[in-house]
């Protein structure tokens, strides 16, 4: 087959040389798409205890620096990474928790978004499907979050704490949809 389709790996020179030509193309790289890859991904998990929403706080080397969301993050459509590998990846990464995919029901997720708009500077010119997963926190799961490079803090929130940090603008998102499972 002359033109076999590969799949790209990053740091190799097809990847190196990919980034150049979109660096060129649209002034700068962009690591969530690729003329071949019309849309980016994204996961988070709604991590409720004790009738609170984890959330954490934004590194300082991050767009919305100090700005509270819930953990999560894009699906690695390159190596065909799963809705549940990302978010098990992301809540890993962002708060060294080990969460059981099998408690999550892929088919069923709380929220679904599209959106064209986008706040976040390297994806304004992307399409992004959003998806959210509700996951009930066990107490051993509650006391192995931990702190890391992506969130220097983390809380859990009740109704009351949310509204007054969306007030004050803290928050990157309105939560008030998941009101009703922290009741």
């Amino acid at each position: 087959m002359l033109f076999q389709k590969k799949r790209l790996v990053k740091n190799t020179l097809r990847y190196k040389v990919a980034m150049l030509v979109l660096n060129a193309l649209y002034g700068r790289k962009n690591m969530y798409i690729s003329p071949w890859q019309h849309a980016a991904v994204t996961v988070d998990g709604i991590y409720i205890y004790d009738n609170k929403l984890l959330i954490a706080k934004r590194s300082n080397n991050v767009e919305f620096a100090g700005k509270w969301q819930v953990p999560g993050g894009h699906v690695d459509m390159e190596t065909h990474e799963t809705l549940l590998e990302a978010l098990k990846r992301e809540t890993y990464e962002e708060h060294n928790l080990d969460i059981d995919t099998a408690k999550i029901d892929v088919n069923n997720p709380l929220v679904v978004r599209f959106s064209t708009q986008q706040q976040y500077i390297e994806q304004q010119d992307t399409a992004l499907l959003g998806l959210q997963y509700i996951y009930m926190l066990s107490k051993e799961e509650m006391e192995s979050i931990q702190i890391s490079k992506e969130a220097l803090l983390f809380k859990f929130a009740d109704i009351a704490e949310l509204e007054r940090m969306k007030a004050a603008g803290e928050l990157i998102h309105d939560f008030s949809y998941t009101y009703p499972y922290l009741k």
